[in-house]
């Protein structure tokens, strides 16, 4: 079975919420290991590669798939940023608040009125609901002191600075592009392969510079433009599943031979296979769709969830924090997405309705499919 990938991403009938929200609770069930005092024993390693690393690897070519299309249909880098700005902050900016006078109330070892005097808790409502000009801060005054992996409150954000970076870099590119077009000079596919080369280029040069302990820099700026790349030239692209299985077939031959190599590999492996089952459209999985984004909420809420668990039962086991944080944070992500990040994209999609937007995008058709 072939996908025509330039007919099936105009709908929205695909599985991009459920591929998210497995990579989410991927993540979640991961973080078990390291936060009972078990990081020996984390599944996968034997590849050099663990599940998190694929479960990033899965967000970051997604995101850039997906943000690209975002771009490719705002009708300016306003509205662009803008929609970035309402799909990221209202649900951390709630997430970082439950941390601080939820989590952090209930578990600090401080008395409260002096826990809610310490400047660090202002600080890190800041820095962590800002993302950038600031490094994010994971500590909150006396919580979590006693943990197997102590004073952490929510070690999973340390991937979202990082995003937004890489929104604000495709943004730039959308706008040159805007100002490019009048000449029909330079279409994105073309820029995009520049990009996607500079990152490789840096990915193979400097492989020393690791942010968050997984991923350099640049591996992350190439999941996420090759994400954008597959986008951009998906009227060129045929996803075929039989070509798939020489795809996973390179992967373990990879992971068996030289599994160093193995990151290498999965780049461009996924940004096959991500597209792929997304818009395979199995029906009934498509019913996933009705319940909601949850991901986003999983991701961001997983993590405190995990460590106030382990607070209270500090020998809880790997399977039995999975089974009593998942129902927890889905709840918390239901939550979230029903009451915080929900309304927020209405609001933002009504207010674009009034401003009479007409036109395909930021970008002339003919700019993209040169």
């Amino acid at each position: 079975m072939t996908v025509d990938l330039n007919a099936a991403t105009p709908g929205r009938d695909n599985h991009f919420n459920l591929i998210r929200f497995l990579a989410a609770t991927l993540v979640l069930y991961i973080h078990c290991f390291p936060l009972t005092g078990r990081a020996c024993a984390e599944p996968m390693h034997v590849f050099d590669l663990s599940f998190g690393q694929l479960a990033v690897a899965i967000f970051f070519v997604s995101s850039g798939f997906l943000v690209t299309g975002s771009l490719l249909r705002s009708h300016s880098i306003v509205n662009f940023f803008r929609a970035r700005v309402v799909r990221i902050y209202p649900g951390l900016i709630t997430a970082n608040l439950f941390s601080v006078f939820v989590v952090g109330l209930l578990f600090t070892s401080l008395p409260a009125h002096e826990y809610l005097a310490r400047s660090e808790i202002y600080t890190y409502l800041q820095h962590n609901s800002l993302l950038l000009f600031h490094s994010l801060q994971y500590r909150l005054p006396g919580v979590f002191e006693h943990n197997h992996y102590p004073l952490v409150v929510n070690g999973s954000l340390w991937t979202l600075p990082r995003e937004v970076k890489l929104y604000l870099q495709l943004g730039l590119i959308g706008g040159a592009l805007l100002w490019l077009a009048r000449w029909r000079s330079i279409p994105l596919r073309v820029v995009l392969i520049v990009v996607v080369l500079g990152f490789a280029c840096a990915v193979m040069l400097a492989p020393g510079q690791v942010e968050g302990h997984t991923y350099t820099r640049a591996e992350l700026s190439l999941l996420f433009f090759f994400g954008g790349l597959t986008y951009a030239w998906r009227d060129q692209i045929r996803l075929d599943w039989r070509i798939s299985m020489v795809v996973v077939l390179a992967m373990v031959v990879t992971a068996l031979t030289a599994p160093s190599a193995l990151r290498f590999v999965l780049i461009p492996a996924l940004v096959w296979l991500v597209p792929l089952f997304a818009y395979g459209r199995c029906r009934p999985l498509l019913a996933f769709n009705r319940c909601g984004d949850y991901s986003y909420g999983v991701y961001i809420y997983a993590f405190p969830v995990q460590q106030a668990l382990i607070a209270v039962n500090p020998d809880i086991s790997v399977a039995g924090l999975f089974c009593q944080a998942f129902p927890i944070v889905l709840a918390l992500a239901m939550l979230s997405w029903h009451g915080i990040e929900q309304p927020a994209l209405r609001l933002k999609r009504r207010k674009a309705k009034k401003q009479d937007i007409t036109g395909d995008g930021i970008i002339p058709p003919s700019g993209i499919s040169q």
